[in-house]
């Protein structure tokens, strides 16, 4: 059996938002005082390229992952450090290896705003005036994983033969390293600093995911209550440099896919439906292939700062 002597020796990786910073140092502060060493994120780890790697020595170093969640819930690099943690526990071969990651809520921060999979650790709500509760250190020196409590679930939770939804992302369980491991597939795979990414175009761009398997293994449940919640979080924003992004589909292709796509994206750019017009998007993909990518960029200037399109198909069916 492991000892002491062969977890990680680097102490607390302690990750938060910069509007934060007031309460992260008064965090770290407390922290030390219960005898804790913290690595306290800062611009050093955040300038330049190969930053994710960077990150990851740091998280494979540490023996505990703390994040402190103010109003902004988990965005930006709170997040791209959260994915990173929560990679390195899910992989963990041994349960003993496993990165405690303690999610803490500031006053002001909503619960139901933490991502699908951090949600399931339990959270410790703390402000600055208080001490930090005992439990807490407990488990932090103890490199003890908390997980939470099931959320309160009405009805039966089996879905049968149906897939699993975004709706049910909290249901989702037995798949979280392989939704986790999908999403880093999607964007820069160069690991350039994400607040000079938009939307890359190089070869290392990663621009199309394709997952494959025989019908019933959960494809659908996958890529909608496993990678989508998590793409509405902010997640794919450490590899493209875009936060929010709006989905188009699912859709189903069928026998003719492209009159699904046609409409899939018709209804998903053009919200008047007065002003759709089927036939010539129909006639537009057909005589030029550019034509697809020509729209949704089009469509993506309309859009709020940082934001971009993705385009979902989901399982074809004969």
């Amino acid at each position: 059996m492991p000892t002491a002597s062969d977890r990680p020796t680097e102490g607390v990786f302690l990750s938060y938002s910069h509007r934060d910073r007031t309460a992260a140092v008064a965090l770290r502060a407390a922290l030390e005082r219960a005898g804790l060493s913290v690595f306290k994120d800062d611009d050093s780890l955040r300038t330049g390229d190969r930053w994710l790697e960077r990150l990851q020595e740091v998280l494979q170093a540490c023996s505990a992952f703390v994040v402190l969640t103010g109003r902004d819930g988990v965005r930006r690099w709170v997040g791209a450090e959260v994915q990173v943690a929560l990679i390195r526990h899910l992989s963990a071969a041994r349960e003993e290896d496993r990165l405690p990651i303690f999610p803490i809520l500031l006053e002001e921060a909503r619960p139901e705003a933490l991502p699908p999979f951090l949600a399931l650790f339990q959270a410790t709500r703390w402000t600055p005036a208080e001490a930090l509760p005992g439990g807490l250190v407990d488990a932090i020196r103890a490199h003890a994983v908390r997980l939470d409590s099931p959320p309160a679930i009405e009805g039966c939770p089996f879905l049968g033969l149906n897939a699993f939804s975004s709706k049910d992302s909290r249901l989702f369980f037995g798949r979280r390293k392989e939704t986790l491991e999908a999403l880093t597939y999607l964007g820069d795979q160069q690991q350039a600093n994400p607040e000079g990414l938009r939307g890359g175009g190089g070869p290392a761009y990663c621009r199309w995911l394709q997952i494959e398997g025989n019908s019933g293994t959960g494809k659908s449940s996958l890529v909608n209550a496993g990678m989508l919640p998590m793409i509405e979080q902010g997640a794919l924003w450490a590899r493209t440099g875009f936060e929010r992004w709006r989905t188009l589909g699912p859709m189903m292709p069928g026998k003719d896919p492209l009159t699904r796509l046609v409409e899939v994206v018709e209804h998903g750019l053009v919200s008047d439906e007065r002003r759709r017009n089927m036939l010539a998007r129909q006639q537009a993909f057909e005589s030029d292939p550019r034509a697809l990518a020509f729209a949704l960029r089009d469509a993506s200037r309309m859009l709020t700062p940082h934001t971009h399109i993705s385009c979902f198909s989901g399982e074809s069916r004969f």
